[in-house]
Parts: C-alpha cells; sequence; structure tokens
C-alpha cells in the first residue's frame, strides 16, 4: 500500500519526479525529508497527502561526477514550523497564532494571492532569505480589501521571488 502512495506521489509530481532514477538504482541519489538525509525506504512512511514541497536536484556534466543526485521533501509540519518561527517574530501573529498550527482563523495573502485551504505549499517559499514584510488585519479589512470571509484574520505575507 505504501508503495503505491509513492507511486502516486510520483505521478502527481512528475514533472520534478521525472529525472529520478529507478528504485532500482538509487546509489547516486541522496534523499532529504524535512532537511535531514535518509534512505530511499523512508519514502515510503510519507503519506503524499503530508508533503508541501518536492524538489529534485540532477546534476549533469563535471557536476555529476563529484555530486549526487538530491531529492527533498518537505512536509507541511515542516513547512508550518518554519513559517511560523519566521512569522511569529511580529508581536501582532505571535498572539493570534501562540504555536504552529494554530491558525484555524487565519487566512494567508502571499504576494497578494489569497490562500484559502491548506497554505502549506505556497507558504514552503517562506524562509529567512525570502521574507520580506508580514502584516495582520481583521475580518472588516479582510472581507473589504479580499472578499474573505468566514476568517476572523488575515495576515498578508511578502516574499521576494
Amino acid at each position: 500500500m505504501k508503495i503505491l502512495l509513492i507511486l502516486l506521489l510520483l505521478f502527481c509530481f512528475a514533472d520534478l519526479f521525472a529525472q529520478i532514477p529507478p528504485p532500482g538504482d538509487t546509489k547516486n541519489t541522496t534523499y532529504f525529508i524535512d532537511s535531514m538525509p535518509v534512505p530511499y525506504t523512508a519514502l515510503s512512511e510519507i503519506l503524499p497527502t503530508d508533503i508541501a514541497r518536492a524538489t529534485v536536484m540532477k546534476y549533469t556534466g563535471q557536476l555529476a561526477i563529484s555530486h549526487n543526485n538530491a531529492v527533498y521533501l518537505e512536509t507541511k509540519q515542516f513547512v508550518r514550523n518554519r513559517y511560523w518561527l519566521i512569522f511569529s517574530q511580529d508581536a501582532g501573529y505571535r498572539s493570534i497564532v501562540p504555536e504552529p498550527g494554530a491558525d484555524a482563523q487565519v487566512v494567508y495573502i502571499l504576494n497578494d494571492k489569497v490562500l484559502k485551504d491548506k497554505p502549506e505549499a505556497e507558504l514552503s517559499e517562506v524562509n529567512i532569505h525570502t521574507f520580506k514584510e508580514l502584516k495582520v488585519i481583521d475580518r472588516a479589512m479582510l472581507i473589504q480589501q479580499y472578499g474573505v470571509k468566514g476568517k476572523k484574520y488575515g495576515v498578508i505575507v511578502h516574499i521576494e521571488k
């Protein structure tokens, strides 16, 4: 069953995983889950629905001689923890989201794009190098500026691309 889930994940991210060697040829690929190197078999422990971001680095030419290819997977929980650590430096954000994942009453707006449900994939782009600014708005401003109803707060985030 876990193998089927991995295959489903591979098909969902086909453009990213097009360069991954077949399962039998993993000696030239290093795998990372949440920034930790793991054996290839550890991929079967991750549900596709738990993945926020997948990145593949394929080395060619001279780099291929001295570097392994790499597959990076970031889970939604890992991404939530990262952006919460960055955002919680703002006292207004920290008062409405006291811990990672406690943001049920929040809608995120990333570079003017409203992130309706499960924002982890888009917010996976937030890190200390890309983060520029954050602003918390209340329900009235959220409705007025973005037409979003049903949430108590809006968190406007700007990052560099």
